[in-house]
């Protein structure tokens, strides 16, 4: 990962379901602290199998000194208010969705309620990550259609966010994540894709 995050000049690096606590968190931190800075949120029970978010700093392209660090929800929703030019910020919410709908839903409105009942909390301007779930027909290889919960409608909705790479390429068919599947019937096996992880914007600042 480090060779990867110098060589291609990446400036920030999220990744989810890091199954990282503390103890691993800050042997990396001793190791690549010289270069990196590590942010990480592990799952509170446990942060060793399940769970996990983490955003990596590169000390050469980003202001590591003056970062401000969010935990939202343990586990599955860290953001970092980054210093950029002007005066400005770049707002990353870095999410790990849980696996199954209710836990989900629940999620989606914690979080709306965290940026209601604190209003000096800032909005994201870039919320990214491993959603587990799929909002358009055209994300799965199945197209099968999910129900959107109400609360991830609310929450996109506050931060007036859309998903780019969806917007950009309207009907192209990518995915992100692949599951080998066995029919119980004819033994045969299939490889199912999905476009879990995807990254939004607000509407006002997607170019």
């Amino acid at each position: 990962m480090n060779r990867v995050v110098d060589e291609k000049r990446i400036g920030v690096f999220s990744w989810q379901e890091t199954h990282m606590d503390h103890i691993a968190a800050s042997q990396l931190k001793n190791i690549y602290g010289k270069w990196f800075k590590l942010f990480n949120s592990g799952h509170p029970i446990k942060p060793n199998s399940t769970a996990g978010v983490s955003i990596l700093l590169n000390k050469k392209y980003v202001d590591t000194e003056n970062v401000k660090e969010y935990v939202l929800i343990e586990g599955h929703a860290i953001m970092l208010v980054i210093p950029s030019h002007r005066g400005e910020t770049i707002n990353i919410l870095n999410i790990y969705a849980p696996n199954t709908p209710l836990e989900r839903e629940r999620m989606w409105a914690q979080l709306w309620h965290c940026h209601l009942e604190n209003p000096e909390l800032p909005f994201p301007t870039e919320t990214l990550g491993d959603w587990n779930f799929v909002e358009d027909i055209k994300d799965r290889t199945s197209n099968k259609e999910e129900t959107v919960p109400l609360s991830f409608i609310c929450l996109k909705a506050l931060f007036r966010m859309q998903d780019g790479w969806r917007t950009t390429f309207p009907d192209a068919n990518e995915y992100t994540c692949f599951q080998k599947r066995t029919n119980v019937t004819t033994n045969e096996t299939h490889v199912s894709g999905s476009r879990l992880d995807r990254i939004y914007v607000p509407v006002d600042r997607f170019k």
